[in-house]
């Protein structure tokens, strides 16, 4: 059975949902985390937006809820994949 199209449902849910498929890929949420540190030696100077600035403290957020809920999140993974 499909799932409704809930971004449909939700007031201005497509933006949301382009925005979202843009920064939780798989590479965006580790940039932006890892543009938060310094690089040493310096090779390249990275910098974020103040957009991309405003979005660090939900990605690392995110991240540590990530790294919290790891062996939750494997339990559930192994309890779908046995159904």
């Amino acid at each position: 059975m499909p799932l409704p199209d809930l971004c449909a449902a939700w007031p201005g849910g497509r933006t949301v949902r382009e925005t979202l498929d843009r920064v939780g890929d798989k590479w965006s949420v580790l940039v932006i985390g890892v543009l938060a540190y310094a690089e040493i030696p310096p090779r390249v100077e990275y910098q974020l937006t103040p957009l991309g600035e405003s979005l660090r403290a939900v990605v690392t957020a995110l991240a540590q809820w990530a790294t919290d809920h790891d062996e939750e999140i494997k339990a559930a993974r192994r309890a779908f994949d046995n159904r």
